[in-house]
């Protein structure tokens, strides 16, 4: 019997000896190309070992030979499942459709009673621009599961199924069939209400009806299912001008300046504004101004302990000015010096202003003081009370990204930095993580969940201290840090398991650990090494799978379905994981990403690489003119904030062939490293305690105590 071996390609040579190209008819449209695929001779061992090497190279950066391993596997066993779906998935991600075609064709006569194949089949004719062969398919599929005939093949799930109406809703609206088109999309929503795309495709719609307002209702609708669709907010900026609204018309358009969605149209049109609607810019600060007449201060005491480490939280950076109020009297230091320069009183407006290596101190924008010096400015409560901060900036070029004011402990500290400063707050780490764990974990959560957020908190801070050394402080206030909110954010709840763990630090062989952590992994935590390069040994990734038999890596067509389906895990938990958190659905369309990369006319989206649990770690996009790669957080950022970068791709493409749109399929929540907070929930309401979570996340590790 022969057997395998890679240096003598038997095989390959009497492929290619064997060589047919034929002409496939596939529902009426001839396809080119394909090959006739040959029948071989190969032990169980051998395709043991050539699905294994499939699968490696797949996910080490290889999908082209993964490929040709997968059709070599089907060369010997043509009536092989797991290689004609691996087929299947591979070539739809490769952008092949012709063979993805020919692949399904084999599935539907190996399995004809599987109405998934032809779901599939049909949608590969949408996202190909094939429209009259799509809509045969995926109505013929749509009257089957409505007659629920189909009692032997794979049946749809509701969310897939929602998606069924939105591809048939968008053939007919192209079609200019609109009653049609909306009754398709609302079947969509009552199947299932949270995915987006139904909603925007009713927006559309009615967007070309010149029914503005039912427009901006389904925009909203489409936003409150899923925020991170910050591509909308120029549309609503559109269309709220359509209506003469223009007080809101102003908001989204400063809202797309903020997430970074058509920003020079975005900048342009804001200074339209305020130079030609300067009642819209008025009412906007007297509605401030009148709140800030009337602020509830936060009661807060202060915590105490002995050697907790002090910690410079940066607040914002590069700023000329800010503007505060202060909940008791104050002082103004200059660092070093043991003497006030000025006295501050509470409930009042103070601003800072730094120009020129000069401090302006004003009160109520009446200009009172000044001094010239190099050196930090500090701003200390008297008695242990509060800054109210103005305008607070956050989540800059992130899909939440706003400005508001808050109210912070602790003293404040104006940093030089060319002709600004860097506004820091100075907390000791317990008071900072009053304010962090709630952030970052609802207080309402499990104590043991909400314990093992205060550890895990307390671990990263005092493992980051010279994260931003550089900047003057330890740490930010944003999630490339931890998510710090000000007292507003603080709950009796999270103070209760900050005091329960005081001091306690997460170690491996005595030494601090990273303990990085997400909002929802997925179902699987990665390992460092693979998403950051950095192989921790506490950090090998987690399996957070309830069914223990589900393995990663998962093969190619398994991880698709993997990240389709809302597969039973510990992150899967509708109490805590929130709308389009564990698995979501996203619609882009492809401007967005072109703006963002500067390229035109993209025909092809190809990922590369990707970690064992599934996160795309390299992207490469190609364009008739260029082709770049995209690698780490990148991916995320320009395919329009993505939650994870664990997704897969579903290309729409033009009639021109070129790409007009994705479809996002993804898991998770956050970089999916570490502690996965909604899987921390459910293991504590399985009755797990705080540390049996901390070592299920963070393996090898101790809990120690360093200070009370």
């Amino acid at each position: 019997m022969y057997h395998f071996s890679y240096k003598n390609t038997l095989i390959i040579l009497v492929a290619m000896i064997t060589f047919v190209t034929m002409l496939i008819s596939i529902d009426g449209e001839r396809v080119s190309g394909l090959t006739k695929l040959l029948e071989t001779d190969l032990t169980d061992f051998e395709i043991h070992n050539l699905y294994k090497k499939a699968r490696t190279e797949y996910y080490n950066g290889n999908p082209l030979k993964a490929y040709d391993l997968y059709k070599t596997i089907h060369g010997a066993r043509s009536k092989d499942l797991r290689s004609l779906k691996n087929l299947v998935t591979l070539s739809e991600e490769l952008g092949q459709y012709e063979d993805t075609l020919f692949y399904l064709n084999r599935l539907i006569n190996l399995e004809p009673e599987n109405i998934y194949w032809k779901y599939k089949k049909g949608q590969v004719f949408y996202q190909s621009a094939r429209y009259e062969s799509a809509y045969k398919l995926l109505y013929d599929t749509y009257q089957l599961l409505n007659q629920n005939n189909n009692k032997n093949g794979q049946i749809l799930s509701n969310k897939e199924k929602s998606l069924l109406n939105y591809y048939l809703g968008k053939i007919h609206q192209l079609k200019g069939e609109t009653d049609k088109a909306k009754k398709h999309f609302q079947n969509g929503i009552k199947l299932y209400s949270d995915l987006p795309l139904n909603y925007m495709g009713l927006a559309g719609v009615f967007k070309n009806e010149r029914q503005y307002k039912k427009a901006v209702y389904h925009y909203k609708l489409s936003l409150s299912r899923d925020y991170s669709l910050s591509f909308i907010y120029p549309e609503l900026a559109i269309l709220m001008e359509k209506l003469n609204n223009y007080e809101d018309a102003y908001y989204y358009w400063k809202k797309s300046l903020a997430t970074g969605n058509s920003t020079n149209r975005a900048r342009k049109k804001i200074t339209f504004y305020e130079e030609n609607y300067p009642a819209i810019i008025k009412k906007e600060e007297s509605e401030k101004e009148k709140k800030r007449e009337n602020i509830y201060w936060r009661r807060v005491e202060p915590v105490y302990g002995e050697n907790i480490p002090e910690l410079r939280i940066g607040l914002v950076e590069g700023v000329k000015s800010i503007s505060f109020q202060a909940s008791s009297d104050f002082a103004f230091v200059l660092k070093g010096n043991n003497k006030p320069l000025l006295q501050g009183n509470a409930n009042t407006e103070w601003s800072v202003k730094r120009e020129e290596g000069t401090y302006f101190i004003f009160k109520e924008k009446k200009l009172i003081r000044k001094y010239k010096s190099n050196k930090p400015l500090v701003i200390k409560s008297n008695k242990h009370g509060l800054f109210l901060l103005y305008d607070l900036a956050y989540g800059k070029g992130y899909f939440w990204a706003d400005n508001e004011d808050r109210q912070f402990r602790g003293a404040l500290e104006a940093y030089p930095v060319n002709d600004g400063f860097n506004l820091i707050n100075i907390v000791n780490v317990e008071a900072y993580l009053l304010s962090v764990v709630p952030s970052e974990m609802p207080a309402w959560w499990p104590h043991e969940a909400l314990k093992t957020q205060a550890v895990a908190a307390r671990s990263y801070a005092l493992a980051h201290l010279n994260r931003h050394k550089d900047d003057g402080y330890n740490l930010c206030a944003e999630v490339h840090c931890a998510a710090y909110r000000g007292v507003e954010k603080e709950s009796p709840r999270t103070t209760k398991a900050i005091l329960e763990t005081m001091g306690e630090v997460i170690t491996y062989h005595n030494r601090i650990i990273d303990a990085v952590f997400s909002s929802n992994s997925g179902g699987f935590s990665e390992s460092s090494y693979d998403i950051w390069g950095s192989k921790l040994p506490y950090l090998p990734g987690s399996n957070n799978m309830i069914d223990n038999n589900i393995e990663f890596p998962l093969d190619p067509y398994k991880l698709e379905r993997w990240l389709i389906t809302d597969t039973p895990s510990y992150s899967n938990n509708p109490r805590y994981s929130p709308n389009n958190s564990y698995r979501w659905v996203k619609y882009l369309p492809i401007g967005v990403l072109e703006e963002k990369l500067n390229i035109k006319d993209i025909i092809n989206i190809i990922p590369l690489e990707k970690s064992k649990g599934g996160s795309v770690l390299k992207l490469k996009i190609t364009g008739r003119n260029k082709s770049l790669t995209l690698s780490g957080g990148r991916i995320r950022s320009y395919l329009g904030g993505l939650r994870s970068s664990r997704f897969l791709i579903k290309k729409i493409y033009s009639p021109e062939g070129t790409i007009s749109s994705l479809i996002l399929y993804g898991g998770g929540w956050g970089h999916n490293v570490g502690l996965d907070q909604t899987a921390a929930a459910s293991m504590a309401d399985e009755g797990f305690n705080y540390k049996q979570i901390l070592k299920h996340f963070y393996k090898e590790t101790e809990i120690k105590k360093l200070y009370e």
